[in-house]
């Protein structure tokens, strides 16, 4: 049964229809017999969870849609054993209480959790840990009161209760790199259905479509939706990464009152949420994406702009690769381009298959060439031109692996602005920054930092204490000339500086794109020498 609605799942008209209707519903009684989350359906359980997530995804009709949902939500959830970040264990100890535990088996180094817990503990207490007689997992549950918390939990109650600060919580947690087991929803099931449902009842669409003209279509209104909506977006978004054993920094610190929900066609939609002001980064704009396919996860990535250029990338899960990733490559250049005022976009040579091997060997270069993108190195986009001459000649002639290998040892660049939009030196800009600290403040940084904030809060008559001035005023503060520019250009630098520290700093990646002096001037620090002019 689990194997007729795989063969099927991709199959679309009035037999496949039927045939995948038959096989949900066997599949669904058969399950139900066993009773919620019982393990094995048909000895292929994740195949069948992904076979259902596709459906679900790309329903024949409103039937279909309604069987594979029942399906889903009694599938079983094979446990995940996954090292966490601190703030994605929070969030799920949140959502799931007692659903989290360490799996001692495969702790690496007890050392390290014995030496952490001494540091919490009272002095006394250290008694229970030394005896060598008591297991780690017996300490935990004789040392509490309520045995209902879990080990997980009872860490991070302790490192809550430490009166450390926040980052030194996390480095503490994160530095024991335990291994987490979590028993969650099964990601078949993940996801609602949406007001409107699309249905496929043709094979799905792989024609060539001009991406230029689709990243230039101008989007439907878009709102920020409430934080309430806004927190069940990112909740589902972190289960539908958890259960794939995955993370990402930009969710992980994603807020809940900066999110979009933004239409596209087709029963896509795009999820976009920015990051929390203190985890920002000092120029580029980061935002966590998730792509919805009728309410269901089907996509993720995270996207970086600076000055209208957007470093990006989308990860499919891999039950919807192969499928209408055109479509969805150029809805979501539109979505950036029209939220974030993004000009170029730029794929890395990772994404190209330079280390990357899934990407080399799925001919990730000639995918990205396909919809438009260039070399970025001359020397590459000559070999590039070399073989598009040599498939010319010859139809059969394709690339093989070592070819494949010279290609990816290039970023990529689709540019709309016919060159107009530079690309900042982020990596440069950080490097002088640090060689002038040391130069003019002996490595002092907090010395800096205060020097920074003071002549440029001055200059644009922002307050010291304002968030994005202290994210961005060391790196003003190293403009030679900052204080002679015209009041209009200061005026944009302040829009920019602001915008940083906002609820949502998606204005700041479209403030800065927009100023070009500022993007002149930011290039330039990553050559000035570190014996600059003198702070006032």
């Amino acid at each position: 049964m689990g194997r007729d609605l795989i063969a099927v799942a991709r199959e679309f008209g009035a037999s496949a229809r039927g045939a995948k209707i038959r096989a949900l519903a066997a599949l669904t009684e058969r399950a139900a017999r066993r009773g919620p989350g019982a393990a094995g359906v048909d000895g292929v359980d994740a195949e069948v969870a992904a076979a259902v997530a596709f459906v679900r995804a790309y329903p024949d009709d409103a039937a279909v849609r309604a069987a594979a949902d029942e399906l889903a939500g009694l599938l079983p959830a094979p446990p995940r054993v996954h090292p966490f970040s601190c703030d994605v264990v929070r969030r799920l100890a949140a959502l799931h209480p007692g659903a989290l535990t360490i799996a001692w088996d495969d702790v690496e180094d007890e050392a390290r959790v014995q030496e952490l817990l001494m540091l919490l503990l009272l002095p006394a207490e250290s008694l229970g840990l030394e005896d060598i007689y008591i297991s780690f997992p017996e300490w935990f549950r004789r040392a509490q009161a309520d045995e209902g918390r879990t080990d997980v939990e009872l860490i991070l109650a302790l490192l809550e209760r430490s009166g450390w600060p926040p980052a030194l919580q996390v480095h503490a947690y994160e530095a024991l790199a335990l291994p987490v087991r979590f028993d969650g929803p099964s990601h078949a099931a993940l996801g609602a259905l949406p007001p409107r449902l699309h249905t496929q009842r043709r094979p799905l669409e792989r024609t060539r479509t001009s991406l230029r003209r689709a990243i230039r279509r101008p989007l439907p209104p878009v709102r920020r939706v409430s934080a309430a909506r806004g927190r069940e977006l990112l909740d589902l978004a972190l289960h539908a990464l958890c259960a794939r054993d995955l993370e990402i920094y930009p969710l992980t610190y994603a807020r809940a009152d900066d999110v979009l929900h933004v239409p596209a066609g087709r029963g896509l939609s795009f999820v976009i949420a920015g990051v929390a002001p203190e985890r920002r980064s000092a120029l580029e704009t980061l935002v966590f994406f998730l792509v919805l396919k009728n309410g269901v996860p089907i996509a993720y990535g995270p996207a970086a702009v600076a000055a209208g250029c957007c470093e990006m990338g989308i990860n499919l899960f891999p039950e919807f690769r192969g499928g209408e990733i055109r479509y969805l490559y150029g809805q979501f250049m539109r979505v950036l381009h029209g939220t974030l005022g993004v000009q170029r976009f730029r794929l890395t040579a990772y994404g190209m298959g330079a280390g990357n091997d899934d990407a080399l060997r799925s001919g990730a270069f000639w995918f990205y060439r396909k919809l438009g993108f260039r070399a970025a190195d001359p020397d590459v986009e000559a070999l590039a031109r070399a073989e598009e001459a040599r498939m010319r000649a010859d139809p059969t002639h394709r690339s093989n692996l070592r070819m494949l290998r010279r290609l990816a040892l290039t970023d990529a660049d689709l540019d709309l602005s016919a060159g107009r939009v530079p690309l900042l030196p982020l990596a440069e800009i950080g490097l002088a920054l640090s060689r002038s600290i040391d130069a003019r403040f002996g490595g002092d940084r907090a010395r800096c930092e205060r020097a920074a904030r003071r002549r440029v809060g001055a200059i644009l008559d922002v307050p010291r204490a304002a968030i994005g001035l202290r994210l961005v005023a060391p790196l003003l503060a190293m403009i030679p000339d900052l204080h002679a520019w015209s009041r209009r250009d200061l005026g944009g630098v302040r829009r920019f500086v602001l915008a940083k520290g906002a609820r949502s700093e998606r204005r700041a990646a479209v403030v800065l794109a927009g100023h070009d002096r500022l993007c002149r001037a930011l290039a330039a620090l990553a050559e000035l020498h570190p014996a600059g002019p003198s702070q006032p």
